[in-house]
């Protein structure tokens, strides 16, 4: 849009991000708050404060912050080298249409020009305007992808003078405002940028994974551009703080504990807190550093102060906090895989659990996620660590991860291992879905970013909704079944299933971001998802996924929780006929048919028929020919049909492969006590789920030996090993095989049959 054909539209969307600077006394930083409170009070902006650090406050500088509640966000970079820039990140993320930079100097100096401004600069056609008089910089939203990134060390004065520069002569230049203003302009001080100590935000309960706060100075990890052994202090969340006070102003003692949340100003429907949290920042030019030798490079991370609505935990939740599991997969992400996993190590709730399955990746995320691992103590609960044999997907790993945990009172976060976590998320969906008798999970904010976990923004918004800040109750699982076992769309299905059945309030969205999901263009979501304007804008087309959300949706319309919990099962499910057309984008190896189950056995025909009812189709095998051609067989069926052949079992598999369809597995066994055992206990069917469980982990491919777990008190089938060519009879009571293995494994010599003999 041209600047000169467009007037803005009041002050109500200005956004005035204040840059405080070092040194600010404990009587400026009051009178800077009481300035700010005047001018939300006048002009109603939305005001952001950007520090370098938390020593930028004086002694009561945050109690002071808490007590006014001027800001709804505060960003602590960490590193005053940054400071320009995350100012120019935190106008991005607030997403308002127009932006003020100002530094507190300006606040505190010339007080009356920024009255001035404020009011004159109501009905400004230009797009950029500088103000040197206050060092002040104006901006429009969209322009901002525009104007020139601040470098790293980089003072706001000297980016706006870069901005003016660049823009001037072009079509739309930087307007100068109040050129003939007289004012001291309220710069921030580049000499002290140098010489201010590095901070860095980590958790209490993270600090203790890791042993505790001098051993975490001594682990190989690197921050952006400083080594962990390089900061100065260690500013921890502590939730656990009942009474706190600020640490002092030049914080150097070596550990400094914050409160994780705080109270706020409370409405009277609208309970409000503060929450501090820690997020990923993102890098800029001149941020490429040497990295240290065999050192872990993590992003810098940022301390963050958000207001929330969120009620005070009860006594109960924090006695007894849930058990947060996150749900990870990973596929050749290895360059990402220590920042997701640090984030989730980092964690402020004191019960978390981190699953990663790699899924048959042939880069080093393996090696990294265990070396990462291996930082921290055996006793907190270190990385559980999966290796899939063959690739399954996303949506399967979720699914074994809560299948194995099999916990309904567990809350699983989806967290894929280069998704980086805010170090409160854990808590906060903790709060929300327990506060909230009606909620099975719950939805936060995340925030796509590149591969220097640089914000990037889709639709015009950069802190949006999205599936992968999805956490669930494990009892969800329990009540409509798991994730869809294909490779992409499947929490959308999953999203909608839940909301069909339980209503929209089952999954709630709060808006707060919690995830930093980082975009490379090899996601899962490349088929929707493109990268536009030198990588600052994403642009979305969801037509590649318009033919399975019409078959799901289809699907849905006559739900019953009942068909739900069958047709969504785990492991032993497949997507049905009517998904054959999606093809091999979607469709997961050994999933595109149902997984029935045919059990071959020498038991008497009141076992099969136990046995038909427990588990499976079930023929008896009768006879002693070692090749199984020309024995008797009689099929018990699932649908109550029985039939008797005597071309033998060949014949017979034919039959259900070719005729009646099958394409499930096939359980050879003997006769014997402990197969009645277990048709009568019901343990087969925990047995034969255990099989699928693993032979999907394995790409349907071995044949497996099995074994009972005992004779006289079955408790289950064992897996023995996987079989091989030749016999596989010897010391095992059955064999497992898929169906389309059956065959194939005859003709190669395998001698199957042979477990069928009586010995």
């Amino acid at each position: 849009m041209n600047g000169d054909s467009r007037l803005l539209d009041g002050v109500s969307p200005l956004h005035l991000v204040v840059v405080l600077e070092p040194g600010l006394s404990a009587r400026a930083l009051d009178l800077l708050l009481t300035r700010c409170s005047l001018l939300k009070r006048r002009f109603a902006p939305t005001l952001t404060g950007v520090a370098g650090g938390l020593s930028v406050l004086a002694a009561s500088g945050l109690q002071h912050v808490l007590a006014q509640g001027v800001f709804g966000a505060l960003y602590f970079s960490g590193d005053f080298g940054f400071t320009t820039a995350d100012a120019v990140t935190a106008a991005r993320r607030a997403g308002k249409a127009n932006n003020l930079f100002l530094p507190a100097n300006a606040l505190l100096q010339d007080f009356a020009l920024c009255l001035r401004l404020m009011v004159e600069i109501q009905g400004q056609p230009h797009e950029v305007a500088w103000v040197p008089a206050l060092c002040g910089l104006f901006s429009h939203q969209s322009r901002l992808d525009s104007i020139p990134a601040p470098h790293a060390d980089e003072a706001l004065s000297d980016w706006q003078d870069r901005v003016v520069r660049q823009l001037d002569g072009t079509d739309a230049p930087c307007h100068v405002h109040g050129a003939a203003w007289t004012g001291e302009a309220g710069a921030l001080p580049a000499a002290s940028l140098a010489t201010r100590r590095h901070e860095l935000y980590v958790t209490a309960t993270g600090l203790a994974r890791f042993g505790g706060a001098q051993r975490f100075r001594s682990l190989p990890l690197q921050f952006g551009r400083v080594p962990v052994r390089s900061c100065g202090c260690l500013h921890a969340l502590d939730n656990d703080i009942r009474e706190w006070r600020d640490p002092p102003a030049d914080a150097t003692q070596e550990l400094c504990l914050l409160p994780g949340s705080m109270p706020g100003q409370v409405e009277p429907d609208k309970p409000e807190r503060y929450l501090l949290d820690v997020v990923p920042a993102g890098g800029c030019a001149g941020d490429d550093g040497p990295d240290e030798p065999q050192c872990f490079r993590l992003p810098r991370q940022m301390l963050q102060l958000r207001a929330v609505a969120l009620e005070a935990p009860t006594s109960a939740m924090e006695a007894a906090p849930a058990r947060m599991v996150f749900a990870t997969s990973n596929f050749e992400k290895g360059r990402f895989v220590p920042a997701g996993l640090y984030a989730m190590a980092m964690q402020s709730h004191p019960r978390v659990e981190i699953c990663l399955t790699d899924d048959n990746s042939s880069d080093d995320s393996v090696a990294l996620a265990r070396r990462f691992s291996d930082l921290m103590l055996p006793q907190t609960n270190p990385v559980i660590l999966r290796v899939n044999p063959c690739n399954r997907g996303t949506y399967w790993i979720r699914n074994e991860i809560i299948y194995s945990a099999s916990d309904a009172q567990a809350i699983f976060l989806i967290n894929d291992s280069d998704d980086v976590s805010s170090l409160q998320r854990a808590w906060l969906q903790d709060q929300w879905i327990r506060q909230d008798s009606n909620a099975s999970g719950c939805f936060l904010d995340i925030v796509r970013v590149d591969d220097c976990y640089n914000p990037m923004k889709m639709d015009a918004e950069i802190e949006r909704y999205g599936t992968a800040s999805l956490a669930i109750r494990g009892a969800l699982i329990e009540e409509i079944g798991f994730f869809e076992n294909i490779q992409r769309n499947a929490d959308t299905e999953f999203i909608e299933r839940c909301r069909v059945l339980k209503g929209r309030k089952a999954l709630p969205w709060h808006r707060y971001p919690c995830l930093f999901q980082v975009f490379d263009g090899k996601n899962l979501t490349a088929d929707i998802y493109k990268a536009e304007k030198e990588g600052k804008r994403i642009v979305a087309d969801h037509s590649a996924r318009s033919q399975h959300t019409m078959l799901f949706r289809r699907r849905h319309q006559n739900l019953t929780f009942a068909d739900a919990r069958r047709i969504y099962s785990f492991p032993e499910s497949g997507v049905g006929a009517d998904y054959k057309g999606l093809g091999g984008k979607f469709l997961v190896a050994g999933y595109e048919g149902t997984d029935d189950i045919v059990v071959l056995t020498t038991a008497a025909e009141d076992v099969c028929k136990r046995l038909v009812l427990a588990a499976a189709t079930v023929l008896q095998v009768r006879g002693s020919a070692v090749s199984g051609e020309g024995r008797q067989v009689t099929t018990f069926g699932v649908n109550g049909k029985e039939f008797r052949t005597d071309l033998g079992v060949g014949a017979a598999m034919r039959h259900l492969l070719e005729i009646e369809g099958f394409s499930g597995y096939v359980l050879i066994c003997k006769g014997g006590s402990w197969l009645e055992g277990l048709s009568e206990s019901g343990s087969l069917l925990r047995s034969l789920h255990a099989i699928v469980h693993q032979s999907k982990r394995h790409g349907d491919q071995p044949l497996y030996r099995l074994s009972a777990d005992g004779r006289s008190s079955p408790g289950g089938l064992r897996v023995m090993d996987f079989g091989s060519e030749g016999n596989v009879s010897a010391g095992c009571d059955a064999v497992w095989v898929h169906a389309s293995r059956f065959f194939d494994q005859m003709s190669a010599g395998a001698d199957l049959m042979s477990v069928l003999d009586e010995k």
